[in-house]
């Protein structure tokens, strides 16, 4: 395919609009021409997917492979600003210290950041300073050195709306919460939080949807705990598995659907009466529904 047919706007148009609807065919996309790799080569970083030693298992989620592997060594050579204008969604999963700033430092304009990393690693606070970023995973400890305490007015937070939380209960965090003055969203894999809700949900003017999402421990009962009533009449708290974290993630970065928009989609049912208030639970667990 050397010379276009169409005209050579609406070419461009028809191969982005390609690449951003499927981004995992930007590989092939590429081979077309040399006018076509130009157009489309920013939408291959738009979600980025980098695993380090410790690898999960994927079920098939095209990834990086392993941080020995050429590839990363190809990520350290890309230039920075194809991380500052590409990259919307990204995920790292224990990427080692190099990688993990020279992408950070560079990606201003992220907007959506699954990050799991060991805490003796360079705390992300002091080179991620993002500009547009609104939704966060991460365990909020290592995103400050050790034993300094998590400052919720970093700009790691000024936007954020959606947090998906992997640290372990503290009052540090039901203090630090209510400063994040646009969360609408809040998520967390800790049983003990349930028991602070009420509060939180008091002082978080703004919470739409608080998820309790399933790892190990069991769902939390309303027969086991009626003093939780203010809880199990309040719509936006709302119970679910969730073992497919990172796959789930991948799937709402591609398409929008996640167990952010089904936690949405059960809270708006309850309000509506569609579902009895009193239901806190999506049953069974979403994620293994995601293709």
């Amino acid at each position: 395919m050397d010379s276009p047919i169409l005209p050579r706007e609406l070419e461009q148009k028809i191969f982005e609009l390609a690449a951003y609807s499927d981004p995992l065919c930007v590989p092939r996309l590429v081979l077309v021409a040399w006018r076509v790799k130009e157009w489309v080569e920013p939408f291959r970083y738009r979600i980025l997917v980098l695993m380090g030693i410790i690898r999960p298992r994927l079920n098939g989620l095209g990834c990086f492979p392993h941080q020995d592997d050429h590839n990363f060594a190809r990520i350290l050579a890309t230039p920075p600003s194809i991380f500052k204008k590409s990259v919307r969604h990204m995920c790292l999963h224990y990427v080692y210290d190099p990688v993990l700033e020279y992408i950070l430092s560079a990606a201003r304009d992220l907007e959506n950041l699954w990050v799991a990393h060991d805490f003796t690693q360079t705390p992300l606070a002091s080179i991620f300073h993002p500009t547009r970023l609104k939704q966060l995973h991460c365990n909020i400890r290592g995103l400050f050195p050790q034993g300094q305490k998590a400052d919720f007015t970093h700009p790691i937070f000024a936007h954020l709306t959606h947090l998906d939380l992997f640290d372990i209960f503290s009052d540090w965090l039901l203090r630090g919460l209510p400063l994040i003055l646009n969360l609408t969203h809040l998520a967390f894999h800790d049983k003990a939080l349930v028991f602070q809700l009420p509060r939180l949900l008091r002082e978080c003017k703004v919470l739409r949807v608080v998820v309790y999402r399933i790892l190990w421990e069991g769902f939390v009962a309303r027969e086991v705990h009626p003093e939780l009533d203010e809880l199990w009449e309040d719509p936006r708290f709302v119970q679910m598995e969730s073992n497919e974290r990172i796959k789930d993630w991948h799937m709402g970065a591609l398409t929008g659907v996640d167990f952010w928009s089904q936690a949405d989609n059960f809270t708006r049912k309850r309000r509506s009466g569609e579902i009895d208030l009193r239901q806190s639970v999506i049953e069974g667990d979403p994620s293994k529904d995601l293709p």
